[in-house]
């Protein structure tokens, strides 16, 4: 007897190749083999290369830090492209994109901080507290 297969979209907020980003290729690298993977990367570079030498599937979707309702919509239609069961963020840009895709297709969503917003010491301390009020307006629709 097989057990069900669950399709997890990762929505990530950088396409570059720090803590999150190897944190996520782990992730699928060693996750339950029930599971399976699918990720949406904002910009080709060393993420989206490490996923090609994997063998990955992902999808380069713009998702700029502005909210943009085209970035959301091709986030949607990859999303049910790959009939996802689960959305799972990894960070501030994602959580806000995952989130609302997640609403949109009325499935679960999971949310990973790798960095803080109080990290954010290059941010302006007004810009930080927008983010911050964004994330916790967006926050309600992780379940």
């Amino acid at each position: 007897m097989t057990s069900p297969t669950i399709t997890v979209l990762h929505v990530i907020g950088s396409g570059g190749f720090g803590g999150g980003e190897r944190y996520l290729l782990d992730l699928i690298r060693f996750s339950s083999p029930a599971c399976r993977h699918a990720a949406a990367v904002p910009y080709a570079g060393p993420l989206s290369r490490n996923m090609d030498s994997t063998g990955y599937n992902y999808r380069i979707i713009r998702m700029p830090l502005q909210p943009s309702l085209s970035g959301l919509m091709s986030l949607w239609r990859f999303s049910r492209e790959v009939k996802a069961d689960i959305i799972h963020s990894h960070g501030f840009r994602a959580n806000l994109y995952g989130r609302l895709t997640a609403l949109l297709s009325r499935k679960p969503h999971v949310s990973t901080v790798h960095v803080s917003l109080y990290d954010y010491r290059e941010t302006s301390p007004a810009i930080r507290r927008l983010y911050q009020l964004i994330e916790k307006w967006s926050s309600r629709f992780t379940r």
